[in-house]
């Protein structure tokens, strides 16, 4: 199940005994959390609320929990936060009998966030809410409901996108900059892109798009200065290296992959954003699947040049950058216009 099916989960009325709120955005892990815990908060959530949320989850302590009745209301919520717990089989085969014959008045629910070997062991025997980040039409409509409404703000279609790729799609951080724009422009007004442009920090990902946009773009000028503002931010060249080798294998995979698979499977596939997938068609008309591989072979280069000591890592990265920029014919371009 989705976060986003929760809501109408729960107006059916029909529960099932265990659930595991697990996935990348913590913000709607959260949310989850939140929504069960009003709706089986109680009345009386001293007596009927148990929260075992230790590094030591003691799974009898859970499934005993689970069995005991409500006092004086309909259900007892019982919510696990196993933190770095790995549950073992003898764990796991507690749960699984009580899940086989469970009370009918409690609602038992695993709480996981970040990595956990056992999230996906409990998982496969409870309910699993799956928290994934919103696309971005969701997001703006999360937004809008939650922080634009009250004061009538709106935000352009195109300054929301802009806004979701800053962000890297992710919740928590479109929420905080949204109420920060929102109390910028005040009641009834409008958010632009320039605005997002102006007051929102791009995230590192999102970043490392802009390097490579550039890069495809021919703007040598505009990719050094992204690759300044990078170094000043990591500290470290290799810490942008890594990245940036990434993305272009991803190009030399995608331009194989493009014309069979929908970018939806491709954000899948590769583990990104639809946005990235998006940014990276745009880009994939900029190249040719033999330089992407030219490309791909320099910078395992570099990597290697790198790790043996043949070069510092800073003058090898900027290096490669400049190759890359030299092989689009950025600089016969710069120079001439």
């Amino acid at each position: 199940m989705k976060f986003t099916e929760l809501k109408k989960h729960f107006l059916a009325n029909t529960y099932f005994p265990a659930y595991t709120i697990c996935g990348e955005d913590i913000f709607l892990c959260y949310r989850a959390l939140d929504m069960f815990t009003a709706r089986f908060g109680n009345t009386v959530p001293e007596m009927n609320t148990n929260v075992f949320s230790s590094e030591k989850v003691d799974m009898q302590q859970v499934v005993d929990a689970c069995l005991m009745p409500p006092f004086g209301d309909a259900f007892r919520l019982v919510i696990v936060k196993p933190s770095k717990v790995k549950f073992t089989n003898s764990d796991m085969q507690l749960l699984k009998t009580y899940i086989k014959k469970p009370s009918t008045t409690t609602i038992c629910v695993f709480f996981f966030t970040g990595t956990n070997e056992s999230a996906k062991s409990v998982s496969a025997c409870t309910e699993p809410i799956i928290c994934e980040h919103l696309d971005v039409s969701m997001a703006h409509a999360w937004v809008q409901g939650k922080i634009f409404a009250p004061t009538r703000v709106q935000i352009k279609p195109e300054a929301m996108q802009l806004l979701y790729a800053y962000c890297n799609a992710d919740l928590a951080r479109i929420t905080s900059e949204a109420q920060k724009l929102a109390s910028f422009v005040g009641e009834n007004g409008v958010i632009d892109v320039n605005m997002i442009k102006t007051f929102v920090e791009q995230d590192k990902e999102y970043k490392i798009f802009e390097l490579t946009d550039k890069i495809a773009q021919k703007d040598a000028e505009g990719a050094m200065d992204v690759f300044t503002t990078l170094m000043k931010n990591e500290k470290t060249a290799y810490a942008i290296l890594t990245p940036l080798y990434t993305h272009f294998r991803r190009l030399l995979y995608i331009s194989l992959l493009q014309s069979t698979q929908s970018q939806a499977w491709l954000a899948e596939k590769f583990g990104i954003k639809e946005w990235a997938v998006k940014m990276m068609f745009a880009q994939l008309k900029q190249y040719s699947p033999k330089l992407l591989k030219k490309i791909v072979d320099s910078l395992e280069r570099t990597d290697e040049n790198i790790k043996s000591g043949k070069m510092k890592e800073d003058i090898a990265v900027n290096l490669a950058i400049m190759n890359i920029l030299i092989w689009r014919g950025a600089y016969a371009k710069h120079n001439h216009g």
